[in-house]
């Protein structure tokens, strides 16, 4: 009797997500190519295929978002747009929260993902 109760204590017991970290680069992820003509445009369609998306890996992992487009520069002078800010706000209403940006450097946009991917491991560790 004690042997199945730890068993069903097991198998009942709640699952820890593991997290899981998503490097969003904005262009042809949530715009088309067909809406470059209007820089700094957002299609719903691309919007509401990630939403899906994340709202099924949320049912395993606890997700961060971080920006490395070139969306995280933020002012776009030339048409007065805060793209930044408009992203996070779409993103919002999604239910989607950017944790985080990865600093924009001129050593390319996949050293950069590797160094933050380092840097955070080390936090990591040392945070545990």
């Amino acid at each position: 009797m004690i042997h199945n109760n730890i068993l069903l204590a097991y198998f009942n017991k709640p699952k820890v997500k593991e997290s899981l970290t998503v490097f969003l680069d904005v262009d042809g992820v949530l715009n088309k190519e067909s809406d470059w003509a209007i820089p700094f445009s957002l299609n719903n369609e691309c919007f509401l295929t990630l939403s899906r998306l994340w709202k099924e890996f949320e049912k395993q992992h606890i997700l961060r978002l971080v920006l490395i487009s070139t969306w995280r520069s933020g002012r776009e002078k030339e048409h007065n747009t805060d793209s930044y800010e408009y992203l996070e706000s779409t993103l919002k209403r999604y239910g989607i929260k950017i944790s985080d940006v990865i600093p924009l450097s001129n050593k390319g946009r996949q050293n950069e993902v590797e160094y933050y991917s380092k840097k955070k491991q080390c936090w990591k560790k040392h945070n545990n």
